[in-house]
């Protein structure tokens, strides 16, 4: 990986998340603060990540809707260790696996923790958004309740 420099020591920029045609209506959605995950129009299951086809009943009828965006942790894990430069200032951080009310999982990072507080399986979480640039947006995740 290259960075590029201007004769100032400054913080790489955190890696883009890799935007295909299959993923292109998740980031979409999240730049919009609506996050949308792909839905069965067979069997009604939302399902992550991406696909073709339903990995439940093996249905093409797909749609994209929006989700709740709020879910539980279902693990975690807690970085105290830099292991690339970009994230140095968020020491500590926590990267969950969220297990959103509708059912996908997937990886995210929890925020808004106060220092030295340990994240818990099962806590509550809802979305919340980070804008990368004016066209990238992540999705990340804060103890539901927590102030905004």
């Amino acid at each position: 990986m290259s960075i590029e420099t201007t004769g100032e020591r400054s913080a790489p920029r955190p890696p883009y998340p890799v935007i295909t045609d299959e993923t292109a209506p998740f980031w979409d959605s999240a730049h919009a603060r609506a996050l949308q995950l792909p839905h069965c129009r067979g069997c009604g299951e939302f399902f992550f990540p991406p696909a073709e086809f339903c990995r439940f009943c093996w249905s093409e009828e797909i749609s994209w809707d929006q989700v709740a965006g709020t879910g539980k942790i279902f693990s975690f894990v807690t970085f105290q260790r830099m292991y690339n430069r970009a994230f140095e200032e968020l020491l500590p951080y926590h990267v969950i696996v969220v297990e959103l009310d509708e059912g996908p999982r997937f990886m995210s990072r929890l925020t808004g923790l106060a220092e030295g507080e340990i994240p818990t399986v099962d806590a509550a979480v809802e979305v919340v958004y980070e804008d990368l640039d004016e066209t990238t947006t992540l999705p990340l995740f804060r103890l539901q309740g927590a102030a905004r």
